[in-house]
């Protein structure tokens, strides 16, 4: 009902109909991406440079239609953007573990970061002091991201959805990680990876530094398994940290190593990062990291690493299926002057829109039809339609809207309600309750209203006084044993008496 487009990676279907199965790659191969970025790179021009000293953080940001959501063909373009890619390079030398940070300004200009697309994917290259000019210390580190963000219109779930990425680990002089933080369907994160460092700290927060030896050659610090490389929180977190790829036999000077087996990996939202299945993804964050491992006599002096890493974000593997109506709105007000409900909601597109089934329920389970609207079958622009409920029940009133295909398919909005009192003073909401009574007050024209509560046999056990300038007010009634009750109000001459339960 909310969605023009479900997406769903992998091969699970949701609905049987109008399904086509997808490859979404980010390379030169794939006709929708070509030509659609400009590389990122350290002293490009053109893109969007925040400079602090040595500090320089470069980011474009793209958006993309890559498919036709209106003929549900998800091999071509055609409708509105559905994802949006943000590429960051983050240029800074950040040490690891708080220590020295040690490089040189023109470390930008010189070793050339960059993101790239190649036939494959989106390419991040990493550089660890690759030329001299661009020196840096044990605990130093680079980063690369690229963030991917689904458009409203795309619906997703964790058990379906799997990314694609390459290369990570590869053998080096430095030690390079990944993390994969999935985002929800309002685009924040599920969970959190922070990247803690190669090394040991034997010291704890704020100690000697753990890359820091005495002598070289010595033997090597204590190294952190790859489970604590980094620390991470909540679900929706994948991280790839090998250690024994390294090569640390002169931990001073290290050489290559060997090849990770984690250089090609599928992440499944579900079974790799703990998502539960029916988990909304609204994208994801590909982050990675490029330490210099290389330990040293003193932080902060250049110990002569020079690496250069490269990974890669491929894409991803879908199957999309059309829904028929994307609905922006669903509101229920009350019209206290003619005791009437109006309905109203907006379309942003449809296809194959039969009409929309208005339902009403007094308890939010079972819901009967008291009205109908034709839809407009087919529309790329925005549709307002409303319904008035001239007689609501007493009490609370749920609504939703079923939404009927042409070929007879529903789909259920979200619910929504309102309370219409009738001719009583005040209205019990709800009438089983622990510790406090909520009053709702109906007419304001009393300063004060005397209250009662009574058992069932008649006796009073509290009383008190209701500010009837106030809509809302609650009553204490910790102090009442669990079961039924009475309360009585008392206005001018008249008397209201409502039953309630304690639980």
């Amino acid at each position: 009902m909310k969605k023009v487009l479900l997406i769903i990676f992998g091969l699970t279907l949701i609905n049987s109909k109008n399904s086509a199965q997808c490859d979404v790659s980010f390379g030169t191969g794939d006709a929708r991406f070509v030509g659609a970025w400009t590389d990122v790179e350290t002293g490009e021009t053109g893109l969007q440079t925040v400079t602090a000293g040595i500090t320089e953080l470069l980011t474009l940001t793209t958006s993309h239609d890559i498919w036709d959501e209106v003929n549900n063909d998800c091999t071509v373009t055609g409708g509105i953007n559905d994802i949006t890619i943000e590429q960051t390079l983050n240029t800074t030398l950040i040490d690891a573990y708080g220590g020295i940070i040690f490089t040189d300004p023109s470390v930008d200009a010189s070793d050339k970061m960059n993101i790239t697309q190649n036939s494959s994917g989106l390419s991040g290259t990493s550089t660890q002091g690759q030329l001299a000019s661009s020196k840096s210390s044990t605990g130093d580190i680079r980063s690369y991201e690229i963030k991917v963000t689904f458009a409203s219109h795309v619906y997703i779930e964790a058990q379906d959805f799997t990314i694609d990425v390459a290369s990570v680990n590869t053998a080096g002089e430095a030690f390079e990680s990944m993390s994969v933080i999935f985002l929800d369907g309002s685009g924040s994160p599920y969970g959190t990876a922070t990247y803690t460092g190669y090394w040991v700290d034997g010291d704890g927060p704020g100690g000697t530094h753990p890359g820091v030896v005495g002598a070289c050659p010595a033997m090597a610090p204590a190294v952190k398994p790859a489970a604590s490389i980094y620390t991470t929180t909540g679900t929706g977190v994948y991280t790839i940290s090998e250690t024994g790829t390294m090569n640390l036999t002169d931990a001073c000077n290290p050489v290559s190593g060997t090849s990770g087996t984690e250089d090609n990996k599928l992440i499944h939202a579900q079974m790799d990062a703990g998502l539960a299945p029916m988990n909304k993804i609204g994208g994801f964050i590909f982050r990675v990291n490029l330490e210099n491992i290389a330990t040293s006599t003193a932080d902060g002096i250049d110990n002569g690493t020079r690496t250069r890493f490269t990974s890669r974000l491929d894409g991803f593997n879908l199957t999309a299926v059309s829904l028929p109506v994307e609905l922006l709105s669903f509101q229920v007000n009350k019209d206290e002057n003619t005791y009437s409900a109006y309905l109203s909601w907006v379309t942003a597109s449809e296809k194959n829109n039969q009409h929309f089934i208005i339902e009403r329920s007094s308890d939010g389970n079972t819901f009967r039809e008291i009205g109908k609207k034709e839809g407009f079958e087919n529309s790329l622009e925005e549709k307002n339609y409303s319904f008035i409920d001239e007689v609501p029940l007493e009490g609370k009133n749920y609504y939703r809207l079923c939404q009927v295909d042409l070929d007879g398919t529903k789909t259920y909005s979200d619910i929504k309600s309102v309370i219409f009192h009738g001719d009583k003073l005040i209205t019990l909401y709800p009438t089983i309750v622990n510790s406090n009574l909520q009053l709702i007050v109906n007419d304001n024209n009393f300063d004060n209203l005397n209250y009662k509560i009574l058992n069932l046999s008649g006796q009073t056990l509290l009383q008190g006084k209701i500010n009837a300038n106030e809509s809302i007010s609650h009553l204490d009634i910790s102090s009442l044993s669990t079961g039924q009750y009475m309360i009585a109000f008392i206005y001018k001459d008249n008397m209201q008496i409502e039953r309630f339960f304690k639980l």
